[in-house]
């Protein structure tokens, strides 16, 4: 059993909690959660059948699920901004009316975080955002987990994209990333890599990824994504834009 996170003992004691086969989920009374909580907890049992087979594991993986009501509640109880967030078997999400995060999108970092360990964030996030767009096709109204190769195409066309080697340097998520940007740049791009090289090349290339971001770090990943590409990165570069420019 995991030990706590100092959050999660701090918690109401008035949270609700529905049990299903591989999640706990927690959320609060009168909320837009708990009128939906038994499609809740459906659709989240259903992206992890989906998950667990696209990276063809029968890992059974206990994860805490927590829903907040609104981006206040999350903040003020977690100190995390932002919709969505995920670590070790942990997942934290805001859930109403107005916003609902995909799905697949955390619970994909929980696989993969577990499987293959951290990675960097391109590569992270690029997948959570690619198994997103590929496996649940309904349109939770983001801006992140849709029509990523058709968003990259248009910001091609504007002179809007990070080169290949900046995105080696980028923590996606943080403002500094332009976050519209570097996540579907970042899905486009494992879609790439993961046609070409195939699921096993693509996950062992995965694997060796290191979750660092300092110049000397990132010049070691891209020398380590050159390995297995066996290619510089710009040339990689141009294969990916040109295979999406049509």
């Amino acid at each position: 059993m995991r030990d706590r996170y100092p959050f999660e003992t701090k918690l109401p004691k008035t949270l609700l909690l529905r049990k299903t086969a591989h999640f706990h989920l927690y959320y609060y009374p009168a909320s837009t959660a708990e009128k939906e909580i038994e499609s809740i907890a459906a659709q989240r049992e259903k992206a992890y059948a989906d998950i667990a087979d696209f990276l063809n594991t029968t890992a059974s993986i206990p994860i805490d699920l927590y829903l907040f009501p609104d981006a206040e509640t999350k903040e003020q109880e977690t100190h995390h901004r932002g919709a969505g967030w995920a670590f070790d078997t942990v997942m934290v999400e805001i859930y109403s009316e107005t916003v609902k995060c995909h799905p697949y999108h955390e619970l994909v970092h929980v696989f993969a975080d577990l499987l293959y360990g951290t990675t960097v964030s391109c590569f992270s996030e690029g997948l959570a955002v690619f198994v997103s767009e590929h496996a649940y096709d309904r349109d939770f109204g983001d801006s992140v987990n849709y029509n990523t190769d058709e968003k990259v195409k248009e910001f091609y066309k504007e002179g809007r994209l990070f080169s290949l080697k900046d995105l080696f340097s980028l923590q996606i998520g943080e403002s500094s990333s332009i976050p519209p940007i570097s996540y579907p740049q970042a899905a486009s791009l494992i879609g790439y890599l993961y046609e070409t090289l195939g699921k096993a090349a693509f996950f062992a290339l995965y694997r060796d990824l290191q979750d660092v971001y300092s110049a000397e770090g990132a010049a070691q990943n891209i020398a380590t994504f050159e390995s297995h590409l066996g290619a510089s990165i710009e040339q990689v570069n141009r294969d990916w834009l040109a295979s999406i420019s049509g």
